[in-house]
């Protein structure tokens, strides 16, 4: 259970701190990014290439591959010999994947929101 656990309770926390922190940066740069899904109510009309990439890819791609790094990281650092090493691949590839899935998020939930009755 505490293989589990104990990197769970690290890595999620760093991955909120993480999308405190993108929400911020942009904030200084002019861009208004909402923390969580509640920030979808201005996104009336077709996400713009802009939003999708700091919203999907910047904030829950680099937040979800931050944390999953991290648990596999402690995981191994623990237990040694039961999880494998990182690799730059594997992080890479990672990053690849947690990147599509946020930038397909940010796209799907912008479209569901639109067609909704009450978003007008």
């Amino acid at each position: 259970m505490a293989q589990f656990l104990i990197p769970l309770l690290i890595s999620l926390p760093a991955a909120a701190l993480w999308c405190a922190i993108v929400v911020l940066v942009m904030r200084l740069f002019g861009f208004r990014l909402a923390f969580g899904l509640h920030g979808l109510r201005a996104v009336t009309q077709t996400p713009t290439l802009r939003y999708i990439i700091l919203a999907g890819v910047f904030m829950f791609g680099g937040g979800m591959t931050l944390a999953s790094t991290l648990d596999d990281y402690i995981s191994w650092r623990l237990w040694p010999g039961q999880f494998p090493p990182l690799t730059l691949r594997n992080v890479f590839i990672r990053g690849v994947v947690w990147a599509a899935i946020g930038s397909g998020l940010v796209i799907v939930l912008a479209r569901r929101y639109r067609n909704r009755p009450d978003s007008k």
